[in-house]
């Protein structure tokens, strides 16, 4: 079919020829031939679930073999750094406070706006914020994913290159509650499991989100 056979690079990657491609092109490489595309939304995580992935739970990055050649830069790379390892803890301490002065924040905002993630990492919402928080490039911070619907199956495609982040039956989706209140464009996706994950997405894309799920204002 597609890109997952002639790419030779790992499937969450992309191609870089897709950059800026519209949404509908970067999820069509991952339609089967029997599937119908029925439509494409882009949506980001919710500002109220953890920034980034625990280290935890992230997807190992694929290994690439390296030559000699390759090998002896990394030293001389490692010894040349080595004098500004003092600087990345300083960085690497800076980012823990910054985390847990977020952490805090989602806290007082949880407590007015109600969880943004239930269900746990090993739950279906879990996956969803696994899948797109790695994103194309393992950055384990990504912020938002094309949503494709097809007759089957949930793709979760990357809204840059078009990279396969995930994937799930489209059962699994039961219900799609728009909870947009002033500034918030909150929708919470509700999945079979009882897991439930909170993104941001405007009205038009909110309203057509729920119409491609196949839910019904409640």
């Amino acid at each position: 079919m597609t890109g997952r056979q002639e790419s030779p690079r790992h499937p969450r990657s992309g191609r870089a020829e897709y950059t800026n491609a519209a949404p509908r092109e970067l999820a069509m490489d991952w339609v089967e031939p029997f599937e119908r595309l029925h439509g494409v939304v882009r949506v980001g995580l919710s500002n109220l679930i953890r920034h980034r992935l625990p280290r935890k739970y992230r997807p190992p990055k694929p290994r690439t073999p390296r030559s000699e050649r390759d090998k002896w830069i990394s030293r001389i790379i490692a010894v040349v750094v080595v004098p500004l390892l003092l600087y990345y803890l300083l960085q690497i301490i800076g980012a823990f406070l910054w985390e847990w002065t977020w952490a805090f924040i989602r806290v007082v905002r949880r407590s007015f706006r109600g969880r943004a993630f239930v269900g746990g990492w090993g739950s279906r919402a879990g996956q969803v914020v696994i899948d797109v928080r790695t994103g194309e490039d393992w950055s384990y911070e990504n912020e938002s994913a094309l949503i494709a619907f097809t007759d089957h199956r949930i793709l979760l495609v990357g809204a840059s290159r078009g990279g396969l982040l995930g994937e799930f039956p489209r059962k699994e989706l039961i219900w799609v509650d728009i909870r947009h209140l002033g500034l918030s464009e909150r929708v919470d996706l509700h999945f079979a499991d009882q897991s439930m994950v909170a993104v941001e997405a405007g009205r038009e894309v909110a309203e057509q989100l729920r119409e491609l799920s196949g839910s019904r204002p409640r």
